[in-house]
């Protein structure tokens, strides 16, 4: 289900840009949790760990396969416009089984 919030703009035009880029989000939600889905039936896997405390779902949804990501982070010093160092999280397991199965290549490289 999906909340929204009184719109208060002056023109019609702004709500209109609004409902329409709401309507695309909607259609690109359902393209990911397809797309994972066939996938996962194609390689015969039953279920993936996306909830917390690792529980599995049998039919990921968007908002799941997503937050599996919200605690990776990616630092970068820099001096200026040139970066001297760049600090980046590992993926786990579940992050690049979720980008094989969207067929995401992984540009994140490993921490030596």
């Amino acid at each position: 289900m999906h909340n929204a919030a009184p719109l208060l703009f002056k023109k019609i035009e702004r709500v209109e840009s609004l409902r329409c880029l709401f309507f695309l989000t909607l259609i690109l939600q359902a393209a990911l949790e397809r797309e994972v889905r066939l996938k996962m039936k194609k390689n015969r896997i039953d279920a993936i760990p996306v909830y917390p405390e690792h529980r599995i779902a049998y039919h990921p949804t968007t908002a799941k396969i997503i937050d599996r990501f919200h605690d990776l982070s990616n630092y970068q010093l820099k001096d200026g416009q040139n970066v001297i160092k760049e600090y980046r999280d590992e993926l786990s397991p579940l992050h690049q089984q979720i980008l094989d199965l969207l067929d995401i290549q992984n540009y994140w490289p490993k921490q030596h």
